[in-house]
Formats: structure tokens, C-alpha cells, sequence
């Protein structure tokens, strides 16, 4: 049995480590305030007090090795730097502090090795920053990190009920028969593709399959909605609807929409959603194509009379096309998934996408 004075120990303990985060965060912002008005000497004597407060604390740390690299104090930010990526265990904290470690080697002329620091910071979370800086050193490798990288096509095929047959699994649940399988519009083209046609399975729910046809036959990809909750348990079939087929620098932009509404309970939703996939035909001969992309994804409210769309769009982004069928991407993706997690997958999509056809 604990003692009254063992407890009072453990309750003075803390309140004394409540104040230390309190005061350290006192400090720190006072240190961002400074660096931001350009006082970088007094921005460093906050993070040194911060720092006093709370011994290796990686947010100081990548922030004092920040300024650091301002003064153009090499040697110093890039220890500073290397003991905030030791102590982060924060995959934004630890993927930024790469980052910065890559920018202090970059400035000391040393490219290979900041190189490494960008990829590190890739794959601890992606960024579409860290992304473009790392293109200007190594443009293909940059590109393997790209949320849209292509990805090789299923096919050929001799029909596209062929195509719907050879995709079924054993996994897949009895109604995925490809007798009751949904054209939903095609469109001829010219260029490496002579055709583009949608259809949808019976059991596809919130999936739509996207066929080509080549001279060697057709090839498919499988997209989703990016509707969060739109569980097809819930949701039954979506609507998809072939939008514009467009080409960019020898590839293929094929656009659609989607919308669907959901029942469970007491509750009722929906939503509206603009996406678009890239298909091109690169050195290897074969086909590929991007992830979906979505531009803009709405959802709707149906407990009332008139439904009423969420306040601020999940997904409403602007696209500029590039001559080489390059793209950038500019505006809002504030979530990927119904849990509201995915803010790293999010900003990766923004930025300048350069793409590889294999």
C-alpha cells in the first residue's frame, strides 16, 4: 500500500512536468515569432531555453537547426538537425527535420547525400514539397514517389466480357457473375487508345472497372469512390457517369462522377464526387495508368427535408495541364478516409505531379 507521502510525490511530479510542457510551449512559440520577424539570434536563445526545459526535446531541436541553417551555421544545424531525427518519434517532426537536414547538405554543395535525407523523409511521410525538391536533384526518382505513379494495366484481353470474366476471384461473392455486368458508356479516341469504355459489376458497390482498347486488345483498371462511409453495406450501388475524355501529352485523361446515398439506421448521407484517371502507353508497349484522382468530393446531409452539403468540400482541387501531360494540383484535400485520418497521404496530392508511363 502506497504511502501519503509517496502519493503526494506523484501528484507534485505532475504538476511540475504540467508546467515544464506549459512553459516549454511558451517558449517555443516565442521562438517561431522571432525566427518569423527575422531575429534569428534571440529565435535561438528561446529554443535554448526551451530546450533547458525540456533536455532534447526534437521540435526545438528542428527548429533551432532551422535557424541555424538561416545563419548559415552548417556544421552546427547539421548536428542540430541529426539530434532532432534521433529523438522524433513523430512522423511529421521526423520526416521535416530530414527535410531540413537535406536542405543544410544541400547548401554545403553535397547533393548525394541530401538526396538520402528526401527519400528518408518521403517514406517517413509523404510531401509534395519534399517531393519537388528532391525532383530537382533526381527527377525519376522523385517521380516513384508520386501518390499517382502509373501502374501497369490488367490485360489484354479479347472482349471486355472476357476482361470482367478473367478478373473474377474466388473471394469475390457469388453475384459477381459477369452475366449482369453494367456498360455504363464508352467513347472511340485515337493515339495509342481506340476506346474507352466503363463498366460495373452487379457486386462492384462503390468500385467501377475502366477498360482501353489497344490493338492488342482491351485493359482495365478498378477504381473506388473517394467518399468517405460509403460502405456499400450501407450505400448500395454508386453511380458512376463518363465525364470528358481529354489527352495530355500523349496520355489519356478519362474523367467521371460519382454519387451515391446511404441508409443505416436513423442516419442518412451521400455525396458528389468529380475524379479523373490518366492512361498512358510508355517504353515497355504496355498500357498504364494513374490511381483515380479526385477533384472534387462533396458530401451531403439527408436528415432533413433538404438535404444540405457539408460546409467545407472534402476534396475541391484545381488542376493546371502541363504540355508533356504533367499536371499540378492546388486547393483543398482535407481527409482521405472515414476516420479523418490521412493528412500526410492529403498534401502529398497537392503540388507538381511529373509522371513516368513505364
Amino acid at each position: 500500500m502506497r504511502s501519503v507521502a509517496a502519493v503526494i510525490l506523484l501528484v507534485a511530479a505532475g504538476t511540475a512536468a504540467a508546467e515544464d510542457k506549459q512553459k516549454f510551449a511558451v517558449l517555443l512559440e516565442q521562438g517561431q515569432q522571432l525566427a518569423a520577424q527575422g531575429k534569428l539570434a534571440e529565435a535561438i536563445a528561446a529554443y535554448e531555453q526551451a530546450l533547458a526545459v525540456i533536455p532534447d526535446e526534437p521540435r526545438a531541436l528542428a527548429e533551432r537547426g532551422l535557424v541555424e541553417l538561416r545563419q548559415k551555421d552548417y556544421k552546427r544545424a547539421d548536428a542540430t538537425m541529426r539530434m532532432a531525427i534521433a529523438h522524433a518519434t513523430d512522423p511529421a517532426i521526423r520526416g521535416g527535420a530530414l527535410y531540413n537536414l537535406g536542405l543544410v547538405q544541400e547548401a554545403q554543395g553535397d547533393k548525394a547525400a541530401a538526396k538520402v535525407s528526401y527519400v528518408e523523409s518521403l517514406r517517413t511521410r509523404p510531401s509534395h514539397v519534399v517531393r519537388g525538391r528532391l525532383a530537382a536533384l533526381d527527377r525519376a526518382l522523385a517521380m516513384t514517389f508520386d501518390p499517382f505513379a502509373p501502374k501497369k494495366l490488367a490485360g489484354p484481353f479479347g472482349s471486355i466480357e472476357g476482361l470482367c470474366a478473367a478478373t473474377v476471384t474466388p473471394e469475390m461473392p457469388a453475384d459477381c457473375s459477369c452475366d449482369e455486368m453494367t456498360k455504363l458508356g464508352g467513347k472511340k479516341v485515337s493515339g495509342a487508345f481506340a476506346e474507352v469504355q466503363l463498366f460495373q459489376r452487379k457486386c462492384a458497390g462503390t468500385e467501377l472497372d475502366i477498360a482501353f482498347r489497344t490493338t492488342a486488345g482491351w485493359w482495365s483498371t478498378t477504381v473506388s469512390t473517394a467518399a468517405p462511409n460509403s460502405s456499400p453495406f450501407h450505400c448500395g450501388h454508386t453511380v458512376f457517369t463518363l465525364g470528358s475524355v481529354v489527352p495530355h501529352g500523349g496520355a489519356l485523361a478519362v474523367e467521371y462522377t460519382t454519387s451515391g446515398s446511404c441508409f443505416h439506421r436513423a442516419s442518412e448521407w451521400g455525396w458528389e464526387e468529380r475524379a479523373f484517371v490518366l492512361a498512358g502507353v510508355g517504353k515497355s508497349t504496355m498500357p498504364s495508368a494513374t490511381p483515380a484522382v479526385t477533384l472534387k468530393l462533396l458530401g451531403t446531409d439527408g436528415n432533413t427535408a433538404s438535404p444540405k452539403y457539408d460546409k467545407e468540400p472534402t476534396f475541391a482541387l484545381q488542376i493546371s495541364w502541363g504540355k508533356d501531360g504533367s499536371f499540378d494540383l492546388a486547393g483543398t484535400a482535407r481527409l482521405l478516409n472515414a476516420e479523418g485520418t490521412g493528412k500526410f497521404e492529403a498534401d502529398a496530392l497537392l503540388g507538381h505531379h511529373d509522371l513516368l508511363f513505364p
